[in-house]
């Protein structure tokens, strides 16, 4: 599940799987490389744009599907615009908005599109890319393939920001009365009881009052999220339910499912953790609003929120496609490397003299590749003795909850200092291993174990963590001795270790 870069793209009126599109323009993410070459594929390595910049790919007359591909910035993309099809734009959003929205024959594109999933994909809007939103205008696009009821061809459901929009840091604000509203198409804006789908959308709050959906009314079949209080309601059946306490200013991925191989509930989750399920019909279908709600009781919320991403499935999601989604943004706006842990520094010093050592449990919320890790330990007896005291660190399978099999283990013993610090490890070992074992994926959860020699006192600082996020190895073996796991203890703690990792 890592990114694909460069994209590839196809030049054909038709669709594809595992692509996105706009006009004739398929953009292909699927990591595992299965588009096959270009003469029996047609599908054509990309280029990924500069920094702060753009990819422009344009259908040449004479080239049969091949696309010619030019990058820019701000300058020298408004100038290629005014020369390649005679305009005037002084602004480089103009530019983008022709070349999307009304030349027919070219896309601009500002990143490399990150893995998600596009089973079922049958509504998507990420207003981050400028094929969906080209900085500018009342119109969203929809890129998910699906034709629109009653088109002639075309395909995706485009929305509208009535009152216009504030469009900063790759993002919608809406702000008073401004609303993105999707209009009413029963594939996309119905939420069935007698099938499965996924509703998905990224955000984020400016108050502690906020609309931030509606479908109809909560006392018509109908459904509503609104935060009143810093709490996250969901409002339906003519009734509110608590989902959770949302912070000011901080990105939030809500995901709402209907699995019938499970139940019939409406499942709910944020950042892809469970937090609620509601036995109700919201099967109505009607204008999906961004922006605005209304409660139980009919008191109404506006908007003063910051739109991400919108994404509705006509199927079921794994909790690991959710996290595919997550990472996916999460990408976009945090780009680089990021950690896999626990990277604070927890309140409670613990003593580590485990004979195996004790494995934490981690979900990754994005894919990459393993490049170091950190544990943040004291030695009180012997500091800075070099030999005495040693550290290493592994990361494990999981399987049933409990660590298995040894994917990686550290390259480097550290001996601990007097004074509380990161050691760092600076690699890792895969010999002999699982082939990939250093990568990670997202949803897919992994142990990071730490082992001491213990001929002393090294204490790890700690606070509470998840159920069972905790296992204690009962081998015997000589340290550091990486073998398959002996799990004889689960408990809810987490110490301070994390892995830093690429995608």
């Amino acid at each position: 599940m890592l990114n694909l870069v460069p994209n590839v793209i196809k030049i054909s009126s038709a669709t594809f799987s595992n692509t996105i599109k706009l006009g004739r323009f398929n953009i292909g993410m699927d990591p595992s490389g299965t588009y096959g070459d270009t003469r029996n594929s047609g599908f054509w390595n990309g280029i990924s744009p500069p920094r702060d910049g753009y990819t422009v790919y344009t259908s040449v007359i004479g080239r049969k599907d091949e696309p010619s591909i030019t990058c820019h910035d701000d300058r020298s993309l408004t100038d290629w615009v005014n020369s390649a099809y005679q305009q005037t734009f002084n602004r480089v959003d103009d530019a983008i908005q022709y070349l999307n929205i009304q030349s027919g024959d070219s896309i601009c594109v500002n990143y490399d599109y990150p893995y998600f999933p596009t089973n079922g994909l049958v509504l998507n809007y990420d207003l981050w890319f400028t094929p969906s939103y080209p900085k500018k205008g009342s119109n969203i696009y929809d890129t998910s393939n699906i034709l629109s009821t009653g088109s002639s061809g075309s395909g995706g459901v485009t929305a509208s920001i009535p009152n216009s929009s504030t469009y900063s840091d790759n993002a919608i604000y809406l702000v008073g009365d401004q609303t993105i509203l999707i209009p009413r198409r029963e594939s996309v804006t119905s939420f069935p009881n007698n099938s499965n789908w996924t509703f998905v959308f990224s955000f984020s709050i400016s108050s502690s009052s906020v609309g931030l959906f509606s479908l109809s009314t909560p006392s018509t079949a109908g459904f509503s999220l609104f935060v009143s209080g810093d709490n996250l309601y969901i409002s339906s059946d003519s009734r509110d339910v608590l989902l959770t306490r949302l912070s000011i200013n901080t990105r939030y991925l809500i995901a709402m499912k209907r699995d019938l191989s499970v139940d019939t509930k409406v499942y709910i989750s944020i950042d892809g953790v469970d937090v609620a399920s509601i036995n109700t019909d919201i099967s109505n279908f009607d204008n999906l609003v961004f922006g605005y709600a209304t409660d139980s009781k009919r008191a109404a919320y506006a908007s003063d929120c910051t739109i991400y991403s919108i994404k509705k499935y006509n199927v079921a999601l794994s909790q690991v496609d959710i996290y595919g989604i997550i990472g996916s943004i999460t990408g976009i706006y945090e780009p680089g490397a990021f950690f896999v842990g626990y990277d604070h520094v927890g309140s409670t010093s613990n003593v580590y003299l485990f004979q195996s050592g004790t494995a934490f449990k981690f979900t990754p919320s994005r894919s990459g590749t393993i490049e170091s890790g950190n544990v943040y330990l004291v030695d009180n007896d012997y500091p800075g003795v070099p030999g005495v005291n040693k550290v290493s660190m592994a990361i494990y399978s999981n399987t049933g909850g409990v660590p298995k099999d040894v994917l990686a283990y550290s390259s480097t013993q550290e001996s601990p200092t007097g004074t509380p610090d990161w050691v760092n490890f600076p690699s890792f070992t895969t010999e002999g291993l699982i082939d990939g074992s250093l990568v990670v994926t997202a949803g897919v959860p992994i142990w990071i174990a730490v082992w001491t020699n213990a001929p002393g006192i090294i204490r790890a600082y700690s606070d509470i963590g998840s159920t069972g996020q905790s296992s204690e190895n009962n081998s015997d073996e000589t340290y550091p001795n990486w073998n398959v796991w002996d799990s004889v203890a689960l408990r809810d703690e987490k110490i301070s270790v994390y892995l830093t990792v690429t995608p």
